[in-house]
């Protein structure tokens, strides 16, 4: 008995010392490296400014007082690792740049070309390749940064959310990463596309604490569409409805609405995406080359406004015809723009590179000058899964 009490003693007290030496350890290293959030790069005369937010761990605990979760820093160079070298000017810290949970261009940047730039963030060890990034719109990644946002304490934190979770609740699916941008400037049969953001609000006001510290807060983050980029050049950027239509014909909008009109009466109805199914056929293989655009949408109908007996099949029939025809107008507005910003973000390149591969090495260099001559038939269809609890209204 004696040696077994000896023993637990033994044991508490290399537990009480394993603990107390774990936690100094950890809080030393916590202290000893800058914990980065959010990464944001822009680009003035030749320069590069690149921001990095500060994680303040202080302010993030249970008993946190009324610290600032994080700290924004910026520094210029001739490249970006320069700019980064450049924080040590007023932080002795070593930037922790693993943790960095979203990365920010400027528009700016992003119409000048972002090749340079993913191709450091693609070769630095320290930065993940699954990483997210955006596009800010009218403001620089340093002003962003520094917006107080609500939800979320560090504002990349709540930019990362809205990225992630506005682009889920519309039914989005994927996200531009460093690796997937890589791979779409490689190899050359489509365009980049990137989710951008502004902010709604005048930016100087979310500067200040108190735009948090209010019921509605004056100035907010949006999640307003993507961007479309010719070669690694930011060229144009869709609107939210655009954006929505260019993501159903990916195949990577589920679970989202669309809205249309009402066959023989004013009135809305709005669809809820179940599934969708995009095709692309190269019908002529002669110039002008021919196209046809096939998008299939399964749908339930979540709202409407339309006079008409939801029971009765012949008015289902005219309900799908007449909503497949208004969608069908959009996706042509969308195919009409992308052959006038003579940028192929839809991917008939690519539609043209996998069915006849010969034939797409003799004109992909000649493609951005043949594009805009190309015949392009959209056609869309939706139908009807079920009318749900409201098949017996007639109005």
């Amino acid at each position: 008995m004696g040696n077994t009490s000896k023993l637990r003693s033994v044991l508490l007290i290399g537990v009480i010392i394993a603990t107390f030496t774990g936690r100094n350890i950890q809080e030393n290293t916590v202290n000893s490296i800058a914990v980065v959030s959010g990464i944001g790069v822009d680009k003035s005369e030749g320069k590069y400014i690149v921001t990095l937010q500060i994680y303040n761990p202080a302010a993030n605990r249970k008993d946190a007082s009324d610290e600032v979760a994080a700290y924004t820093y910026k520094q210029e160079g001739e490249t970006v690792q320069e700019a980064i070298q450049n924080m040590y000017k007023i932080t002795s810290r070593r930037m922790f740049l693993q943790s960095a949970q979203i990365v920010v261009f400027s528009e700016r940047l992003a119409r000048d070309g972002l090749s340079d730039v993913l191709n450091y963030l693609i070769r630095e060890p320290n930065v993940y390749s699954d990483i997210k990034f955006m596009i800010c719109k009218d403001i620089s990644p340093y002003d962003l940064f520094r917006i107080f946002t609500p939800v979320s304490k560090v504002s990349s934190s709540r930019f990362k959310e809205v990225l992630e979770r506005g682009m889920r609740h519309m039914g989005y699916r994927g996200f531009a990463t460093l690796e997937n941008a890589k791979e779409i400037l490689t190899a050359r049969t489509t365009q980049l596309t990137v989710p951008y953001i502004s902010v709604v609000g005048n930016p100087k006001e979310g500067f200040k604490k108190t735009n948090i510290e209010q019921s509605t807060p004056g100035v907010l983050i949006s999640l307003e569409g993507v961007t479309v980029f010719r070669g690694d050049r930011l060229y144009r950027m869709l609107s939210f409805e655009e954006s929505i239509m260019y993501r159903i014909v990916q195949g990577q909008l589920n679970r989202a609405s669309v809205t249309t009109g009402c066959p023989h009466s004013k009135g809305r109805v709005s669809w809820k995406l179940s599934s969708t199914k995009s095709v692309i056929s190269v019908i002529s293989e002669r110039r002008p080359y021919t196209f046809r655009l096939g998008v299939q949408a399964k749908a339930n109908i979540y709202d409407i406004t339309c006079k008409g007996n939801l029971a009765d099949p012949i008015y289902i029939k005219e309900l799908e015809k007449k909503s497949s025809k208004d969608l069908q107008v959009k996706l042509q507005d969308l195919i009409r723009k992308s052959q006038t910003y003579n940028t192929d973000f839809i991917g008939f390149s690519d539609a043209m590179y996998h069915q006849n591969p010969s034939l797409w090495g003799r004109i992909s260099k000649q493609w951005s000058r043949l594009y805009p001559d190309a015949k392009i038939e959209g056609k869309f269809e939706i139908k009807l899964i079920n009318t749900g609890d409201i098949i017996r209204i007639v109005k």
